[in-house]
């Protein structure tokens, strides 16, 4: 919420223009498949699809043909997994996915940059959610997959909490996004 001084415009606008704290370091982190929660599950046919989908999710999208663009070019109706996708719903989960959460942690770490450490979750079925087990992981747990990295990526974040950087002696290397670090 836009009030005039704490939060003087829209996040989106301040980081364009570069009128944010530069000297915060961040970890950043967003599940694979974080947006089917969000994605409407009324996409029977193409016009519902754009508008349950696509419009929802830009809603300027129909000037200048971004709309075609967005479902012909970026997220074709081809469901053989050649785009990541096999059906309706899988191919809208993708735009709200990528749209709202991949694409937002991509520029808050472009934004930061050498200060900024980036991460997908990508456990199947990283639903949202799915990582807070592997965060706060206290030991075996039926939602935890692989124990050793849920023992790993809380190492990370402890490191990043009392350091300002994941890295440590019990973990492999973790580069800042600057350097390509994205795990």
């Amino acid at each position: 919420m836009v009030d005039g001084s704490f939060s003087p415009a829209l996040p989106g606008q301040l980081l364009l223009h570069g009128k944010y704290d530069q000297s915060l370091k961040l970890l950043i982190g967003h599940n694979a498949d974080e947006g089917l929660f969000f994605t409407s599950p009324f996409v029977p046919d193409e016009e519902t699809f754009k508008q349950n989908v696509v419009i929802v999710s830009f809603p300027d999208a129909d000037t200048d043909n971004t709309t075609g663009y967005i479902m012909n070019t970026l997220y074709p109706p081809v469901f053989d997994g050649t785009y990541g996708y096999m059906n309706m719903i899988g191919r809208a989960d993708y735009i709200v996915s990528e749209s709202l959460f991949a694409c937002n942690a991509n520029y808050l770490a472009r934004a930061f940059d050498e200060n900024a450490f980036s991460y997908q979750f990508s456990v199947p079925p990283a639903l949202r959610g799915n990582d807070i087990y592997y965060t706060f992981y206290e030991g075996p747990n039926s939602n935890v997959l692989n124990d050793t990295l849920a023992l790993v990526m809380r190492k990370y974040i402890t490191n990043f909490v009392i350091n300002g950087d994941p890295n440590g002696p019990e973990v492999p290397y973790f580069s800042n996004y600057s350097a390509g670090g994205q795990i």
